[in-house]
């Protein structure tokens, strides 16, 4: 099976201004995500659907996909999840990438058991 991991992180935060991006442990909260999905061997995509420029430069630094630019219609503190990840498949599947599954990782909750991601595919 091939699975496609999409991590949403949207520039704008009304809590913590750019928690996606703030150091945690020394590399910004994002990262941890990141790399728990780039560990996961059946895991063929690793993308993150952002509405900036700035969390797209370091996710790619990490690691991720960044092939797009999620719109701002999209991007909104009241836009459910659902949208948005219909959002990444659709873009993948345009380009002729179709995955069996989906895992969505929410960057804003980094702490997973080591094999976590793994067991739940």
């Amino acid at each position: 099976m091939k699975y496609l991991a999409i991590i949403p992180a949207r520039a704008g935060s009304k809590g913590v201004q750019n928690k996606n991006i703030r150091a945690i442990r020394g590399h910004p909260l994002i990262a941890w995500s990141i790399r728990q999905a780039l560990e996961v061997p059946s895991i063929s995509d690793v993308v993150v659907s952002t509405d900036s420029l700035e969390i797209a430069a370091i996710a790619r630094e990490y690691g991720a996909a960044t092939p797009f630019i999620r719109p701002i219609a999209l991007a909104q503190d009241e836009t459910p999840t659902e949208p948005v990840m219909r959002h990444s498949i659709h873009w993948y599947e345009a380009h002729g990438i179709k995955h069996d599954a989906v895992v969505l990782l929410q960057p804003t909750s980094p702490i997973r058991l080591p094999g976590s991601i793994q067991r739940a595919v």
